[in-house]
């Protein structure tokens, strides 16, 4: 009789263990043809699309992937390029790579010495690595 308990609850096991990794799978897949459908309308988007991806991106703590996105734009207006390395900057930010992030930061300044937020970044950056 416990043989039978015991082959009863293997052939669950094997059943719902085989479900689930099907089901793993086809997200896996999903999640890969959404990823290369995005990346490939990414030129087509504009700088805000892009940017609001990356803070995406950000909370989905995918820096990596961020900052391969931004760094493979090729196309950035000469009127937004401040922000553009704010945001790299940020993203270094966020990974702890203060030297890198400090940097960017400053080459966001060099195009707008004006830009607040990448002024309160530099800080912020300056009182931590102090």
């Amino acid at each position: 009789m416990p043989y039978l308990y015991f082959f009863i609850l293997l052939m669950f096991l094997l059943s719902f263990s085989l479900f689930i990794t099907f089901q793993l799978y086809k997200i896996c897949i999903f999640e890969l043809f959404a990823k290369n459908k995005i990346l490939e309308n990414m030129e087509s988007r504009d700088i805000n699309q892009l940017f609001a991806y990356v803070k995406y991106l950000l909370h989905k703590k995918r820096w990596l992937r961020a900052i391969y996105l931004l760094e493979s734009q090729v196309t950035i207006p000469l009127t937004r390029m401040h922000e553009y390395f704010n945001i790299i900057g940020f993203v270094y930010d966020k990974m702890n790579q203060y030297y890198l992030a400090e940097l960017y930061y400053k080459v966001s300044l060099s195009y707008n010495k004006d830009y607040i937020t990448a002024l309160k970044n530099l800080s912020r950056i300056k009182d931590i690595k102090s």
